[in-house]
């Protein structure tokens, strides 16, 4: 460290006081870690299995449609969820009919998949699709075959969804046996707690971020040293990171906060990151002098990148 640098108060710790804060660094993690154990389940689930072509769609002659015990139209309609929910995926495997014990195949097919959602007591319209969504996909198959991902839906902007969904391009449609979907989603309780969470870490960081500025106010700035000057840094974008716009993702039926929460998210890792760069790097530097670290790091990035 270099003359006029405000010292680090680390340096001015007992061995007592070391051990005071690693052990309450240890309780704090071995409190999250078994919150994370009996508390709620991250994600819930609902299935439906076809069996046969009285599950699918009949035709105006009252007969299944051509190949529809194996390419559908499957309609697939998930329960009942909230914006707690978060977001919403559907999932399918298809088993195989034809398999033999020991081999395996890869079945290429494409997915075309017609969404759209209603309120709880009627269909909104039945014919208005919202979405339209049509994929090549490649899975290998034993028993049964790989999970697809038919559809992600970033946000939910409707209590239930109803989807189309029809492999379309196969080769050989007596090869597909039972076809199971699966509708998963966060878990409302589960998000709740994160809510919370959040908020607690919010308030803590700030209120961190606030003890840090009042305990360094008698110095000036260009004294302060380099690991308390990313300090300054990191806690402010570790409010960012806890993201006080949390509330947004349930108030507004857009991407934007959830496209908000990861920018927060990536830009205190970055900074985390180049800071532990700008600290390797600077181990051999005898200045104080922020912004030379800062700029000297990110030429070496730069030079390596080249």
């Amino acid at each position: 460290m270099a003359d006029g640098c405000v010292q680090l108060r680390m340096y001015m710790m007992t061995k007592q006081q070391f051990l005071v804060v690693l052990l309450t660094f240890f309780c704090a993690f071995v409190a999250v870690v078994a919150v994370g154990v009996v508390g709620p389940a991250v994600l819930i689930s609902s299935s439906t299995q076809f069996r046969d072509p009285q599950d699918f769609n009949i035709t105006q002659a009252g007969r299944p449609p051509p190949g529809a015990s194996a390419v559908g139209p499957f309609k697939v309609v998930s329960q009942s969820v909230s914006k707690f929910n978060q977001q919403l995926w559907l999932l399918c495997q298809i088993g195989n009919k034809k398999h033999i014990e020991g081999s395996s195949v890869k079945l290429t097919l494409e997915v075309q998949v017609q969404l759209n959602t209603f309120e709880d007591d009627a269909y909104a319209n039945p014919n208005k699709y919202l979405k339209h969504i049509n994929h090549n996909r490649t899975v290998e198959c034993q028993e049964v075959c790989d999970e697809l991902v038919i559809l992600h839906l970033g946000f939910i902007s409707q209590p239930t969804c109803r989807a189309h969904v029809t492999f379309a391009r196969l080769a050989d449609t007596t090869f597909v046996g039972n076809v199971t979907f699966k509708w998963v989603f966060y878990n409302a309780a589960f998000t709740q707690l994160e809510i919370w969470f959040r908020f607690g870490f919010l308030v803590l960081s700030f209120f961190t971020t606030c003890l840090f500025a009042y305990s360094l106010r008698k110095f000036s700035f260009r004294n302060w040293s380099i690991e308390q000057k990313w300090m300054s840094v990191l806690l402010l974008l570790l409010c960012l990171y806890n993201n006080p716009l949390v509330p947004l993702s349930f108030l507004v039926s857009s991407w934007v906060p959830a496209m908000v929460d990861a920018l927060f998210q990536a830009t205190f890792l970055s900074a985390l990151l180049l800071f532990w760069l700008c600290a390797f790097h600077g181990i051999r530097q005898v200045q104080c002098c922020f912004h030379c670290l800062v700029k000297s790091s990110c030429l070496y990035i730069l030079k390596n990148i080249i």
